[in-house]
């Protein structure tokens, strides 16, 4: 009678397991919950052990889930392919909608329409003369030497587009970039092809971070775009063609030319000995060709 009335006293209920020996103290609620969850598993266990065929095992809803998700992305890949099919074909259908309607527009014109596309095709020719034009009396067209640096920045000011090469008379390489750009310049029009000495614009040298000649600096809309320095970027070779150095300023966009970034000019032979760069000044060569590290 005293063990009843410790035992209601201070209200714990105590639960032997006979399988696994172990003493468990609950609280009336969590008894109720953890009974029950024991004779469900004691009961499955009993049936388990009578038939083992009855009870799904882990592998087998593994099995059932892989064949689940399979079909799943077999399904996915099936619309994602209907639908892409889908949308270049209306795409497709859009496009020859519109070729369809422009050359029924061509088709139906009469003579009056000829004449106002005539005229506008004639507007647009007199415009592009007239710019043609004004970027001649820029010095477009021509390779030209800028003869100060102080005149550097009003040329690119005055030309949206700029190719300035930045040389030195005794370096022979500068030599080789003149013979291209010379060539390139009447071929683009649109773009200013010019030159400067860079022994005397050391403070604009500075300023661009110019320490490599050849450098060719390419200028848009009057802020600096990029930079060609040396040969690395046109093969490492002397003896590059021109349209490696016209596919390089196209790559830029300072000059109007389709450069496809994979598929550069075929190069010529690299002479041995030879190498693309050389320093404004040489840490010990004098005007050698060879590379030379910064000062």
């Amino acid at each position: 009678r005293i063990t009843r009335q410790c035992i209601s006293l201070l209200n714990p209920l105590i639960l032997f397991d006979s399988e696994f020996r172990n003493v468990i103290p609950l609280l009336p609620s969590g008894l109720v919950q953890h009974s029950s969850a024991q004779q469900e598993r004691r009961s499955l266990r009993r049936k388990s052990s009578g038939n083992v065929t009855n009870i799904p095992t882990k592998s087998s809803f593994t099995a059932v889930e892989s064949v689940h998700l399979e079909s799943v992305r077999s399904t996915a890949t099936m619309d994602v392919s209907k639908i892409v099919e889908q949308q270049v074909l209306q795409a497709a259908q859009a496009v020859e909608e519109q070729i369809d309607a422009e050359m029924a527009r061509l088709d139906n014109m009469d003579e009056d329409d000829l004449d106002r596309l005539h005229q506008k095709r004639l507007e647009a020719l007199k415009k592009q003369a007239a710019k043609k034009q004004e970027l001649l009396q820029l010095g477009h067209g021509q390779y030209t030497e800028i003869p100060e640096e102080k005149e550097f920045f009003p040329v690119c000011q005055k030309s949206p587009r700029v190719v300035c090469h930045f040389y030195r008379e005794s370096t022979f390489r500068c030599k080789i970039v003149d013979k291209h750009l010379a060539l390139l310049a009447p071929k683009h029009v649109g773009t200013k092809f010019c030159k400067i000495d860079a022994e005397k614009c050391m403070w604009l040298c500075e300023r661009l971070k110019v320490r490599t000649l050849p450098t060719i600096c390419l200028v848009i809309d009057a802020k600096t775009k990029d930079f060609v320095v040396g040969f690395d970027d046109l093969g490492g070779v002397d003896d590059f063609p021109t349209e490696m150095m016209e596919w390089r300023l196209g790559l830029s966009g300072v000059i109007d030319c389709d450069a496809d970034p994979t598929n550069p000019p075929t190069l010529g032979q690299k002479p041995k000995g030879q190498r693309g760069r050389k320093a404004i000044r040489g840490g010990g060569g004098g005007d050698s060709d060879d590379d030379s590290d910064d000062d």
